[in-house]
């Protein structure tokens, strides 16, 4: 089946119960949703399968590019 994406939706790149936090930009993206069995870029993100890890963290990568790296945890 296809992806459908009908919304951007503000996602965790590390979910709070891993530790991520929401008050900070390189833990947070737009990503396109719904988060729910959609195949969406919310629900690979939330999902955490083995399958999309290489995928997770290309996101991750782009970015850390994109906000200064002072700001990411170690």
């Amino acid at each position: 089946p296809g992806t459908h994406a009908d919304r951007l939706e503000l996602a965790h790149l590390t979910q709070r119960s891993q530790g991520g936090r929401g008050d900070q930009p390189w833990n947070i993206a737009a990503l396109c949703g719904p988060s729910t069995n959609s195949g969406t870029c919310h629900w690979k993100i939330d999902s955490r399968r083995r399958s999309h890890r290489d995928w997770i963290e290309e996101k991750i990568a782009e970015l850390k590019e994109l906000y200064d790296p002072a700001d990411w945890p170690e």
